[in-house]
């Protein structure tokens, strides 16, 4: 069961004081649950299941590792908001994963009269589709030719960090809330 689709306001009731699918779960509890769950992962775990776009606090500090990190490479950059525009395109990336529509995600092309496979140019290998340059700099709001100059290497430099240190408090997030979901069961409460 995915507990997290409680937290979803298009498919219950906040207002409900019971569960309407016999888990004992509901939309109060997993709240409570959230409670001292890592802002980061909680925010991601938002987006990702019930794709909230709301900046909050740990989109707040997503911005701030950000800007850290422009400071430390001395990025130049001419609006104070293209960094966070940045930030905002890369956890869309990280929690908007879709899958390559010519391999179905599996990064291999098969070749039935060859009987070869070969790496799916479409998603470079990776299962996932690839957001093109129009996408990127309508999003970060430069045209094409600036985002190829100068923000295609900074946006991949973030999306590596970013997919470095994500899963982490993603998963850790998600374990909290678990933990603190089973406990509440376990009492009968």
């Amino acid at each position: 069961m995915e507990i997290l689709t409680l937290l979803d306001p298009s498919t219950v009731d906040p207002t409900a004081s019971h569960s309407t699918d016999n888990s004992g779960l509901t939309p109060a509890l997993v709240s409570a649950a959230m409670a001292g769950t890592n802002p980061i992962g909680m925010s991601l775990l938002m987006r990702r299941v019930c794709g909230t776009v709301e900046a909050d606090t740990g989109i707040l500090r997503l911005q701030l590792i950000v800007i850290r990190e422009a400071k430390r490479l001395k990025w130049k950059y001419e609006r104070s908001d293209t960094l966070k525009l940045l930030t905002d395109l890369c956890i869309w990336e990280y929690t908007n994963s879709a899958i390559c529509g010519k391999c179905d995600g599996s990064g291999v092309i098969v070749h039935e009269d060859q009987v070869t496979r070969s790496e799916c140019r479409k998603c470079k290998g990776s299962g996932y589709a690839q957001n093109g340059a129009t996408l990127r700099s309508n999003w970060l709001d430069v045209s094409r030719n600036t985002y190829y100059k100068t923000w295609e290497k900074r946006r991949a430099h973030i999306s590596e960090l970013f997919n470095e240190m994500l899963p982490e408090y993603e998963y850790a997030a998600g374990k909290h809330i678990k933990y603190r979901l089973r406990r509440v069961v376990e009492s009968g409460t």
